[in-house]
């Protein structure tokens, strides 16, 4: 919810929680809310859960189902699951376990770089450095026609849309593949978000 546009900044409560609270590291990453409240944060040393009170850190040191400490992504979904993206591979929380999710084709896609993760109807989907995969059973399939980097994602009616280098992929839902490519000045840049707003998309 947007904030009122009437009121100055100081009429609203802000907390904020570093370090010195527990936090294992000031550079978040990214933040979701489980169905339970609690309030997960990524950081590039691990993952945190706050209860409002206290920060409880897992590290791959202490929770080896963690593929890594740099933690670049994360979904709360509708089943109650805390998904988290590491630059090392993906990782679920699940009544209180933790677990791995690797590639189906682990000789092929031994380390995945999880850059965003997204659910749709069809499950979990996740942006790679390798492309896009969608989580089937116990693991990560590689998506046919995807593009070979992925780093955001978009659901929508019409398909799935991919932020990737110089430009977004639209994935769509009769199967076909278009690319939209970014202005000639931006042409180098990578897509990191997406976002849908005012009827429209927003790349940046």
């Amino acid at each position: 919810q947007a904030l009122d546009p009437t009121k100055a900044f100081n009429h609203y409560v802000i907390n904020s929680w570093s370090i010195r609270e527990g936090l294992p590291q000031i550079s978040v990453q990214a933040i979701t809310q489980d169905q339970h409240g609690y309030i997960w944060v990524g950081t590039q040393s691990g993952v945190a859960r706050f209860d409002g009170v206290r920060f409880t850190t897992y590290k791959p040191e202490t929770t080896p189902e963690l593929p890594g400490v740099w933690v670049r992504s994360l979904l709360a979904d509708k089943e109650g699951r805390v998904w988290i993206g590491t630059y090392k591979g993906l990782a679920v929380w699940q009544d209180g376990v933790f677990r791995s999710v690797p590639a189906a084709d682990a000789a092929h896609y031994p380390v995945l770089d999880i850059f965003a993760i997204v659910e749709t109807s069809d499950g979990i989907t996740v942006a790679t450095g390798s492309g896009v995969f969608d989580v089937r059973g116990r693991s990560l399939v590689r998506r046919a026609g995807s593009p070979s980097a992925a780093q955001a994602l978009l659901p929508r009616a019409d398909g799935l849309w991919v932020g990737s280098l110089g430009g977004v992929y639209l994935m769509g839902a009769n199967g076909q593949q278009r690319f939209l490519p970014l202005p000639p000045e931006a042409a180098s840049a990578a897509v990191t978000k997406l976002a849908e707003a005012q009827d429209r998309i927003w790349a940046g």
